[in-house]
């Protein structure tokens, strides 16, 4: 079972996913595999698998305008296409997709630095408790627990992007004011109130990485190196979160 899994992620890890085989005539028709796109936009992910030896050896970036790789369907063959002129020597990247670091760090096991791509989730039991810390709500233990407090699980998430914007803002403070019973101003107290919470418990983790317990956690009976890349990992994805959280408490 061990060896399968281990395959399996070896090939998901580097294949690459699409519609690889539209019918001959669309490719003499301008625009329409951009028609195609359009219209399958929002929904579920189809298509083939398919491996590219050497392709899928280049490294991925998403800051420099990455070159593009396209299948062309009159060659019925994959093309890289640069997108700028190349030194001799110089590394040619690909881009993976607009992925944030949670993805990278999950699909991949590395993170993009200053990825203009990434994200932070607050789920709904941190922005009940920021909303807590500010006096908008009761907690839910306790006899004296308000019965029209609301659940964590009523509270919607709000995904944090970079430069201190939220995904689709212009609803996002409305729908957790609705949920929490506050206005928009307050919701949007709610939300740096989890953004300072959240930065604090990142830079304090930061810190605690060089602690032994952390060695043990990560440690590798035949490999100390992989110890030392496991935690030099997490040091990198917390980081980059610190740097988002940063953002967003500069902007405010």
């Amino acid at each position: 079972r061990e060896d399968i899994l281990w395959a399996f992620h070896m090939c998901v890890s580097r294949a690459f996913q699409g519609d690889f085989e539209p019918p001959l005539w669309e490719a003499f028709v301008p625009g329409l595999v951009l028609v195609r796109a359009l219209l399958s936009r929002g929904k579920e992910e189809s298509g083939s698998y398919v491996l590219l030896p050497m392709v899928d050896s280049h490294n991925h970036d998403s800051r420099h305008g990455a070159n593009r790789l396209d299948w062309n369907p009159s060659k019925k063959a994959f093309e890289l296409v640069s997108q700028r002129p190349y030194d001799c020597g110089e590394q040619v990247f690909i881009s993976y997709g607009d992925l944030s670091n949670d993805q990278l760090f999950q699909r991949f096991a590395f993170v993009e630095p200053d990825n203009p791509n990434d994200v932070f989730v607050f789920d709904p039991s941190q922005l009940r408790a920021a909303a807590a810390a500010l006096g908008l709500v009761q907690t839910q233990s306790g006899p004296q627990a308000s019965a029209s407090a609301p659940a964590a699980e009523d509270v919607p998430s709000i995904t944090l992007l970079r430069y201190g914007q939220l995904k689709d803002e212009a609803n996002a403070y409305r729908r957790l004011g609705k949920s929490i019973g506050c206005t928009e101003p307050q919701a949007k107290e709610v939300v740096s109130e989890a953004v300072r919470a959240s930065l604090a418990g990142a830079e304090a983790m930061r810190s605690d990485l060089g602690e032994e317990r952390w060695q043990n956690d990560f440690a590798v009976p035949t490999s100390a190196d992989a110890s030392r890349s496991r935690i030099s990992l997490l040091e990198s994805y917390v980081k980059e979160k610190i740097l988002l959280l940063s953002e967003a408490t500069n902007k405010s």
